[in-house]
């Protein structure tokens, strides 16, 4: 495989770790309504997408949310409720350090929210620390993976052609999307596999 010029990394289960079904369960204890509601009302429904996307505001999410099932909510506490479900991943840092010492620029390429991004940026973790030269979100962008347009975006933020970034992702389509895009593309699965595939460039 030809050496980028730049590499994208996923945030969710790539850099962290996290699971819907504790924001499902922590909302709904905010709520106080049953955890099938809030899967329903959130993730089942195109209110997390559009929140990802940026279409919505962290404040129209939650009153939405609340009109749905008939009450109103807490921002603040709500917002954290949905956000606090992330660890790092911190194996992966190692493998990133190595990328910076043998000169690549690297990014961040997520579909993520506001709310999210907000509270892990509160938490300092290492592997989210001073590595990634872009961070390429799609509630600021306004569109998402595994869309061409959110790809185009961010090849233009990183001041790179496509066929010069590689990307990995966790997810399938967002992997799909990026080769439709002409990224050199990796799966990401398990480290060792991804250590695998970027030890040719170190």
């Amino acid at each position: 495989m030809t050496r980028p010029d730049f590499i994208y990394f996923d945030l969710g289960n790539v850099l962290v770790f996290f699971d819907h079904e504790i924001a499902s369960r922590q909302i709904a204890q905010v709520a106080d309504v049953s955890v099938d509601i809030i899967r329903q009302e959130v993730f089942h429904s195109p209110l997390q997408s559009d929140y990802e996307r940026g279409l919505v505001s962290s404040t129209e999410f939650v009153e939405r949310l609340g009109q749905k099932i008939g009450r109103q909510l807490p921002i603040e506490e709500t917002l954290e409720a949905a956000s606090a479900i992330f660890h790092p991943h911190d194996a992966i840092i190692e493998s990133i350090q190595a990328l910076r010492k043998a000169g690549f620029r690297l990014g961040i390429l997520s579909n993520t929210c506001d709310a999210h991004w907000t509270w892990l940026m509160k938490q300092n973790y290492q592997v989210l620390g001073p590595w990634f030269d872009v961070i390429a979100l799609s509630y600021e962008m306004q569109c998402a993976k595994p869309d061409l347009e959110i790809y185009q975006k961010a090849a233009k933020m990183a001041g790179v052609d496509g066929e010069r970034i590689f990307f990995t992702d966790d997810r399938l389509d967002n992997i799909q999307g990026a080769e439709k895009a002409g990224w050199m593309v990796h799966q990401f699965k398990e480290l060792q596999p991804f250590q695998h595939k970027i030890s040719q460039w170190l």
